[in-house]
């Protein structure tokens, strides 16, 4: 069998563009760069062929290998759940452990059997979301956490635990607020030092608090924002994560 040729850089760097240029009209994303690996076995040259700003709005240079990227929800994973597993490796925290010896808050009765486990695995039976930043913003930065969760705690349940799997936000800020009383630490400090620099991420994987210096780096735009009344480009993206400080 006759393999048929791959067509010229030019044709595939005009449909790309034109692919790319549509998606960023409809703000799929902000930017985007893809990795074109030509030839066969023999040849593995390799083209990255980098299109766009990195926000319609944004006037930037051109996405390349250095953009940062707000990773928003894979925090949860890259951040919150290789947290928890550094705490379960040292047997600080277990699986089974429910949320009344995890949280020091008097926890309610129907939530009294949600564990660690639970929470990880979004079958807690909390809600998805819940625009909690809408009330963060007027409270004083020390009374934000204890309102906050006391107020994931005060939610209706959608099912039992551990009945149900709905991906929950609410659950994840729980378990962020069980890392910081576990340890004593900011859970970005506790990522930064258990995970990202034993495995020589931390110029790759890094945290933005509102207030501190932010690194000299080329950032993707994340969207206009109708509530900070902004284009967003190197802070958070979630609400609820930027009324609690980024």
């Amino acid at each position: 069998m006759v393999e048929k040729a791959p067509p010229p850089l030019s044709q595939l760097e005009e449909r790309l563009s034109s692919l790319f240029n549509q998606a960023i009209q409809k703000d799929v994303f902000s930017g985007a760069a893809v990795g074109l690996s030509l030839g066969g076995p023999e040849d593995r040259s390799q083209t990255v062929y980098t299109y766009g700003t990195t926000g319609r709005k944004a006037k930037q240079p051109a996405v390349d290998r250095d953009t940062c990227f707000d990773l928003a929800s894979l925090t949860k994973p890259l951040a919150t759940t290789l947290s928890i597993l550094s705490l379960l490796r040292e047997g600080k925290v277990r699986l089974t452990d429910p949320l009344p010896l995890l949280l020091a808050a008097q926890v309610p009765s129907d939530k009294q059997g949600i564990t660690l486990e639970h929470l990880l695995s979004h079958s807690s039976g909390l809600p998805a979301h819940r625009p909690y930043y809408q009330q963060l913003v007027h409270l004083e930065p020390a009374q934000q956490w204890e309102h906050l969760v006391a107020w994931i705690l005060a939610e209706p349940l959608l099912a039992p635990p551990g009945t149900q799997t709905v991906y929950s936000d609410l659950g994840f800020l729980l378990l962020g607020w069980i890392i910081e009383e576990t340890t004593g630490q900011r859970l970005d400090q506790l990522a930064g030092e258990h995970v990202y620099r034993p495995l020589g991420l931390t110029e790759q994987l890094f945290f933005l608090p509102q207030g501190e210096v932010k690194p000299e780096r080329r950032y993707a735009a994340t969207e206009e924002c109708p509530w900070r009344r902004k284009l967003l480009v190197g802070e958070v993206h979630d609400d609820n994560a930027h009324a609690l400080g980024g």
